[in-house]
């Protein structure tokens, strides 16, 4: 579908001396959004802006529902002092009830929630609560406040950017996908899912920076949104995470976190109980990885008696406990993840038959048959065929071959021996491993030359063509 805005940026009016510079903030991170927008899009995105909104239609009476359904992508600025004004969640209001009547399922995803201090979930407007926040403030670890990154200097914070330039990868994958109607709604699904447990505040860039390079390489990064605070939500929400993921990374900090409303335990807690919980009851290869920083201080007594717990009943099967810096942490993530996607190549994989023949005949066509009926990937010689170079495609089938059966038919010894020679020389041809099954396959009596051949099964042909070539599957399989 095609918008004439690709990006609403919404931001409540700051009228007096004291939110002067909020105001100012408001402008400067449209400024840096818009820069960072042009490198990614190579073109310059339309942004429309809050106060570039106000002024249309005090000059020309423009209806804001009128101009919001034309526009793509929303961000809202949130701040403490934005939530308390009536007239700005009027109109957060109106561009969520807009896009829901564009696409009731990808709300959300159309909003992104950009938030200037901390606010506590409850206090957020209820239809903004899930969605995820992108956090462009630090808090003090040791009274917990919260203070805005500083963007009234010519060169802000490298936190700032990189929040930001997070936030515009996000920006830009969801512009491409509302903007192509021929994505498929499932298009998240084709990649592989990690999920990503919230953390504590003193670990919130550290966890930016696993989120980051792990987008990079091309897993989707689980919550898509903000966690339920409601125990019976969460616990609902994360298993369905981990029905898609593939991995479960908790980190943890120096704090413990409040407990949830309803429960002893806080977040970071829970998630790790459920977690746990799917893990011993299903019947999945899902893999848990905890990291404690190797320097770690514990802020607080329950964090401290909370970390001797978990190091004590929690290390076993398929969970790991990882004491390290931040780079060993993200070489085993890194490394697991390799792992699990070599072994799901290998299971899904179906092995190459490369079938070499100087004749067809009817016994070869037979051959061919059985082959592809049992979903083997089959590849056959093409020595006769002018169209081709035969020696360049022969030697790439052995590269590629997991199993070789060559059918001797009609021709002569000599062809068979440099079949066979052919096979020997594959490592110089860039075989990185040995074949799995070798079968040399004829019509008449075999030599005992052939016969006496080491790792190849000598196979006569007879009517069961199917139980002759079975040692040669087997050897395959």
């Amino acid at each position: 579908m095609s918008y004439e805005y690709d990006i609403f940026i919404s931001h409540s009016d700051y009228n007096d001396e004291k939110d002067n510079d909020l105001n100012k903030w408001a402008a400067n991170f449209c400024h840096y959004l818009s820069i960072v927008l042009y490198r990614l899009f190579n073109r310059k995105p339309v942004l429309l802006l809050h106060d570039d909104l106000r002024s249309r239609q005090k000059l020309f009476g423009e209806n804001i529902q009128e101009i919001f359904s034309k526009t793509a992508l929303f961000i809202t600025i949130l701040s403490p002092e934005s939530i308390k004004q009536e007239s700005y969640i009027k109109e957060l209001e109106i561009i969520k009830n807009n896009a829901a009547s564009q696409n009731q399922d990808n709300i959300n995803k159309r909003i992104f929630k950009v938030l200037t201090g901390h606010i506590n979930t409850e206090e957020q407007p209820e239809f903004l609560q899930n969605n995820l926040s992108f956090n462009f403030f630090e808090i003090n670890r040791f009274n917990k406040k919260s203070k805005t990154f500083n963007l009234d200097t010519d060169d802000p914070d490298d936190k700032f950017w990189s929040k930001l330039i997070d936030l515009a990868y996000d920006i830009l994958s969801e512009l491409n996908r509302v903007q192509d109607q021929n994505l498929t709604q499932n298009e998240n699904i084709k990649k592989d899912c990690v999920f990503l447990a919230e953390t504590s505040i003193d670990l919130m860039e550290n966890r930016d920076i696993i989120r980051r390079e792990l987008q990079h390489l091309g897993y989707n990064v689980l919550p898509l949104n903000d966690l339920p605070t409601d125990t019976e939500r969460l616990k609902e929400t994360i298993v369905s995470y981990l029905d898609q993921s593939v991995l479960s990374i908790h980190l943890m900090g120096s704090f413990y976190g409040v407990p949830l409303k309803k429960t002893q335990f806080s977040m970071l807690d829970l998630q790790n109980q459920i977690v746990k919980e799917y893990i011993d009851n299903k019947t999945s290869n899902l893999e848990r990885l905890i990291w404690i920083p190797n320097d770690l201080k514990p802020a607080e007594q329950r964090q401290n008696l909370y970390l001797n717990r978990l190091k004590r009943d929690d290390n076993r099967l398929k969970t790991e406990i990882i004491e390290a810096p931040l780079e060993v942490f993200k070489t085993i993530i890194f490394s697991k993840l390799h792992d699990k996607k070599n072994k799901v190549n290998e299971e899904n994989h179906h092995p190459n038959i490369y079938l070499i023949y100087e004749n067809e005949s009817d016994s070869v066509k037979k051959v061919k048959d059985l082959i592809n009926s049992r979903n083997y990937n089959l590849m056959v010689s093409v020595f006769n065929s002018p169209e081709f170079n035969p020696v360049e495609i022969h030697r790439n089938f052995l590269i590629k071959a997991d199993g070789v059966l060559i059918c001797k038919g009609n021709s002569e010894n000599q062809w068979v021996d440099s079949k066979l020679r052919d096979l020997i020389k594959a490592p110089g041809y860039g075989k990185p491993s040995l074949f799995k099954s070798v079968g040399l396959m004829a019509d008449e009596e075999i030599g005992q030359k052939y016969q006496n051949l080491d790792d190849i099964l000598v196979i006569r042909q007879n009517e069961k063509l199917e139980e002759s070539l079975k040692p040669f599957f087997d050897k395959l399989s």
